[in-house]
């Protein structure tokens, strides 16, 4: 693992303060006793996988040392109680300094060599992660560091061909779409009645937190829900054409940031609780913006109080 990446350079000093007090000659004695997993099970029945997962594979690709996501999975005859769990990290830990030229290769040699140290002859192991995507945009010409999400499977089976293994791999980017139906209601609604719309910009999903802290506290859940109400667009699952329209038009009227969006929802609770509440009670404001044009979102957050906010809110 000496390469030159990774939290422990020099594993072998790792754990100094762990010291063994066992002889490695009892432990030598113990290891000869039984083999649990290769003892026959109370039922003899044939599982078709046992393994691993929620475990980090670290890989050392052309892009670099990147961490994805690992499962692992080998059948288990009827004839043997469980698996040896150690030996699958033996072998994640073999291939650590090993470079691969991809994700899938990775995966095919991790399969083959736990099939290798397993009593089944059958395994399967997935991987999902993101890879470092660099783009350029259309205009300005400007390097975005974006990110693609990637999903392998790969499988081997001893005896098999390795050109019969089952490869697969998959990946997940972000798009952004626009709804047709509103779009035609909306320039239909124009037509008729010579509308002047907003102009057009790009439009996102957001979600705003709001809390209040206070001792004792008698606001209610409605409450806050109205407060949000009252400084937002908020949206809803079942919408009809003209809902669209109205809620689309709306949202465009009137434009707004994730800074925009905490601050009107900040004005708005001291307006309707400063009364009910003590200027000591605290209002937590946090507000994601799951943006549309761009992969990654925008987190806004204000914590304060009822005091402070009033130093900026006098006329509320």
């Amino acid at each position: 693992m000496g390469n030159g990446s990774g939290l422990v350079h020099e594993p072998e000093k790792a754990r100094t303060r762990l010291k063994a007090v066992i002889k490695k000659s009892d432990h030598q004695k113990a290891l000869a006793g039984k083999d649990i997993p290769l003892q026959p099970p109370r039922h003899a029945i044939p599982l078709d996988y046992v393994g691993i997962c929620g475990k980090t594979a670290w890989i050392l690709l052309p892009q670099g040392r990147i961490g994805f996501e690992l499962q692992v999975m080998t059948n288990l005859p009827a004839d043997y109680r469980g698996i040896h769990m150690s030996r699958i990290e033996e072998v994640i830990a073999e291939l650590y300094p090993k470079r691969f030229a991809s994700v899938m290769e990775y995966g095919t040699c991790l399969a083959e060599k736990i099939i290798s140290v397993q009593e089944g002859n059958r395994c399967k192991v997935s991987l999902a992660g993101r890879l470092p995507h660099l783009t350029r945009s259309p205009v300005s010409k400007k390097i975005s560091v974006d990110s693609v999400k990637i999903y392998t499977e790969a499988s081997a089976e001893s005896g098999a061909d390795p050109t019969d293994y089952y490869t697969r791999l998959g990946i997940e980017a972000d798009h952004i779409t626009a709804c047709p139906c509103t779009q035609e209601y909306v320039m239909n609604l124009s037509g008729k009645t010579g509308a002047t719309l907003p102009p057009l910009t790009h439009s996102q999903r957001s979600r705003t937190l709001l809390a209040v802290e206070d001792a004792p506290l008698a606001l209610t859940v409605d409450e806050l829900h109205a407060c949000l109400d009252n400084a937002l667009h908020l949206v809803q699952d079942l919408l009809k054409r003209p809902d669209e329209a109205e809620t689309v038009l709306n949202a465009h009227a009137h434009p707004s940031f994730a800074e925009d969006t905490v601050r009107e929802v900040a004005a708005s609770g001291y307006k309707m609780f400063h009364k009910r509440v003590s200027g000591k009670a605290r209002i937590i404001i946090e507000s994601r913006s799951l943006e549309s044009i761009h992969i990654h979102d925008v987190l806004c957050r204000l914590e304060t109080t009822f005091d402070q906010l009033k130093k900026y809110l006098p006329g509320a």
